[in-house]
């Protein structure tokens, strides 16, 4: 065994605990701020490279993520042949159904309405179900995007946000005027009224849309064509309003068509 000597004059001095959680803490600290200086300096030359970085702040950055999302179709049957099942499409809509028919693989469904809860459709097939039809719920997936839009200035990505959200928009202002003028709380010309108005606000976007197309995006151009065909559902949909035209299978109907607009709209900018 070795021999350890010690020396009175000799003292071994250890830094207090508290003094050693403190050093702790500061190089916790010190790795915090370079970490944050290197995000911080992306931050800023992304900022940067877009050329104002005022618009950055206030519009955010130049992409467009959208989670994914389901909605529920109440339908009456599905068929091999799109002519059968647009002949029961043609008589549901006596009973108030959209009428609509959804082709998803290779198999057509006649759809009755349709709900962004689960617990919706699931009430109202309940309260159907003892008709002749083949009722069910079927789901429809709306796949996740992740778009971007480098070319573009900050500034315009409000026009192309609020093209993209204006179909999920339209769907619940639709679906709301349905339930209130079947409940009678609201008349077929109040209906056709508000519609007109959500019309006008779906042309002022393809217009916001329009100056944007000469930049060199084919997603955007592809947005346009699906608000197209939105503006062209609201349209029918107001000229069958105003008359009574069987005004609630008119919703229904305007209901299943915006839906699907937005579903190959989603499925064409995923490809």
């Amino acid at each position: 065994m070795p021999n350890i000597m010690y020396y009175d004059d000799v003292k071994i001095i250890k830094k207090p605990l508290k003094q050693r959680v403190k050093s702790l803490l500061k190089i916790f600290l010190i790795i915090v701020i370079v970490i944050g200086c290197f995000f911080g300096a992306t931050y800023l030359s992304s900022a940067l490279t877009v050329g104002n970085l005022t618009s950055y702040i206030v519009y955010g950055g130049t992409s467009v993520k959208r989670d994914k999302k389901v909605m529920y179709a109440v339908t009456l049957g599905s068929y091999d042949s799109y002519d059968e099942a647009e002949r029961v499409a043609f008589g549901s809509t006596i009973q108030g159904a959209s009428g609509f028919v959804w082709e998803n693989d290779s198999k057509y469904y006649v759809i009755g309405n349709i709900y962004s809860s689960d617990n919706d459709a699931k009430k109202v097939l309940e309260n159907i179900s003892g008709t002749n039809y083949k009722t069910d719920i079927m789901e429809i997936g709306f796949s996740s995007l992740n778009l971007n839009f480098d070319m573009y200035d900050n500034s315009h990505m409000p026009t192309i946000n609020k093209a993209l959200k204006i179909f999920e928009d339209v769907y619940m202002e639709l679906y709301d005027y349905s339930i209130k003028f079947d409940s009678g709380n609201i008349s077929h010309l109040a209906v056709s009224s508000s519609i007109s108005d959500l019309r006008g606000e779906v042309k002022g976007i393809i217009v916001g849309v329009q100056n944007l197309i000469n930049k060199s995006n084919s997603s955007i151009a592809k947005v346009q064509e699906y608000l197209v065909g939105l503006d062209e559902v609201l349209d029918e949909a107001i000229l069958k309003t105003i008359d009574n035209t069987a005004t609630n299978y008119s919703l229904k109907n305007a209901i299943a068509r915006v839906v699907r607009l937005e579903y190959e709209m989603v499925k064409s900018l995923k490809a």
